[in-house]
């Protein structure tokens, strides 16, 4: 599989359903409110419903922090 990676540029497997936070699409205002707060040392409560994104909104608040 790696050399299929490689062939077409892909960095990992495209076909899996884990999350992706590098495309984050969603909530942008969420990910706005959230980088703030935890830059200002806040706390944050993520709170939803089952598949709205907390999980993906986490993951890119991560990256987003270099964390």
């Amino acid at each position: 599989m790696p050399m299929l990676y490689e062939r077409f540029g892909w960095r990992r497997n495209p076909f899996t359903l884990s999350p992706v936070p590098e495309v984050y699409v969603g909530n942008e205002e969420a990910l706005r409110r959230a980088l703030a707060l935890a830059g200002a040392g806040g706390v944050l409560v993520i709170e939803g419903e089952y598949g709205i994104g907390k999980t993906m909104l986490l993951l890119r608040l991560k990256l987003e922090l270099g964390e």
